[in-house]
């Protein structure tokens, strides 16, 4: 309302607190999710992300063969990985990307590993 006025001046608005710094849309092709894991209900882990202005984000797991598999994706965070646990310790690695109109963008995150063990 206090914008619409006629009246109304950027200069009054500043003052205001109402007009603020120009924030630069970050480039798509420099978005690069920064990820951590932890274990959540019994020790399945769990990828902590955040979406800033992206979709959503594509993860992607290697349980130890050697090569990442595409494990979901997730457009809320956090993202619990529900995969049977192995019956011994076992290293899981984790990367993930964002998504933008169905497309993946950016850089691919830090890969992540977590030992997961089951009862």
């Amino acid at each position: 309302t206090i914008k619409s006025n006629i009246n109304y001046t950027v200069a009054d608005g500043k003052d205001l607190g109402l007009e603020g710094e120009e924030i630069a849309d970050e480039n798509v092709n420099d978005m690069k999710p920064l990820i951590q894991v932890r274990l959540v209900n019994g020790g399945h882990p769990e990828i902590v992300w955040k979406r800033k202005s992206a979709d959503g984000i594509d993860i992607y797991v290697d349980r130890g063969a050697g090569s990442f598999i595409f494990l979901a994706t997730d457009t809320v965070p956090n993202y619990t990985d529900t995969f049977t646990l192995p019956a011994g310790a076992a290293v899981w690695k984790y990367r993930c990307i964002y998504r933008i109109d169905d497309a993946q963008v950016g850089q691919w995150s830090d890969t992540i590993s977590v030992t997961v063990s089951g009862v």
